[in-house]
């Protein structure tokens, strides 16, 4: 016998048997994140992401002595501090919620690894310009059109 939409709703001792017995309701664990902790997840997600690149830009523009390429990575490092506010992650915190207070320390090693990565993409770069204005230097001293005549 066929059933219909509406026999399905009626209850009865087929479909009793598969809801959950009253006790089995009690005993049951959800862990599901918030919207809120999944935001921070994705956040965290992006800021790593983008200080990957620049780590390798890093690498790159050490390597190849590149100013471009340092400049890059030293503005994408800049943009990451704008996304991640590292500034706000070391306020004392307002809640006794575990959960805020785990995404808390997350967010201030990311903080503190942002904060690395500011003083090594301005030494590079400070590195790679210095290096280029005293090799241009030692160049033009060298060079027969700057040297004075005697």
């Amino acid at each position: 016998m066929a059933r219909t939409g509406s026999a399905l709703l009626q209850p009865n001792q087929e479909n009793i048997r598969f809801l959950p017995q009253t006790g089995y309701a009690n005993r049951m664990v959800f862990a599901m994140a918030g919207l809120a902790e999944a935001a921070v997840f994705y956040g965290l997600l992006i800021v790593g992401g983008i200080l990957l690149v620049a780590a390798g830009l890093l690498a790159l523009a050490w390597w190849k002595q590149s100013a471009m390429t340092a400049t890059i990575a030293f503005v994408l490092v800049i943009l990451d501090g704008l996304l991640l506010q590292p500034w706000s992650a070391f306020a004392p915190s307002i809640s006794d919620d575990p959960d805020e207070a785990s995404w808390l320390v997350r967010l201030r090693i990311a903080s503190v690894i942002w904060g690395l990565f500011v003083v090594i993409a301005a030494s590079c770069l400070a590195m790679i310009i210095r290096r280029r204005r005293f090799s241009t230097n030692e160049i033009n001293v060298n060079h027969p059109a700057e040297r004075a005549p005697k």
